[in-house]
């Protein structure tokens, strides 16, 4: 997989890292899929159109709580990232949204679902994500705690995903404590 920072700013080399690998996978009779964790600020068509058996991970949460947890009050950075998710609308391709959940954020899940399954095509999951408390964030703090969210994802947003029609994947991402 492509991830750690954001891989799509050096696309060039994404690419080429790719089409090296699919090329050697076809040489010796191998199967591949690619796993690209981004922000999806960048367009992925290029991607989305070269290559199969790729599967995009896009952090995206309701637009107000998204757009004040990146800190930029002149860029819209939810909108940019819908517009740039609507034109994988005809894709070949897995995309999932991973929805980084705080207690700003937690009450408004059901909405963020329906707006996904109503506004971006081809959503094929949304994980929901504890959003970690990181010492260097003085901006924010998550008061939600990582047993509250635990109990919640394994009960109330299971529902509401599966009330959309969105498929449950993996585990439980955080275990009761």
């Amino acid at each position: 997989g492509l991830i750690g920072g954001e891989p799509m700013l050096h696309k060039d080399v994404a690419l080429s890292l790719i089409e090296k690998i699919v090329c050697l996978c076809h040489q010796y009779g191998k199967l591949y899929t690619f796993h690209i964790d981004t922000n999806g600020t960048i367009p992925l068509e290029e991607i989305d159109e070269r290559f199969d058996n790729v599967k995009f991970s896009v952090s995206l949460s309701e637009q107000k709580d998204h757009n004040a947890l990146r800190g930029s009050s002149n860029f819209n950075s939810f909108q940019q990232i819908v517009e740039n998710l609507r034109k994988l609308k005809n894709s070949k391709n897995r995309l999932g949204i991973r929805c980084n959940v705080n207690h700003n954020n937690i009450n408004s899940f059901g909405e963020f679902v329906i707006y996904v399954k109503e506004n971006i095509p081809n959503v094929y999951n949304i994980d929901p994500m504890f959003l970690d408390n990181y010492d260097k964030n003085k901006l924010f703090t998550n008061k939600l705690s990582q047993k509250e969210f635990s109990k919640w994802n394994s009960t109330t947003a299971i529902d509401i995903l599966i009330e959309n029609g969105f498929i449950i994947t993996g585990g439980v991402s955080s275990l009761l404590q």
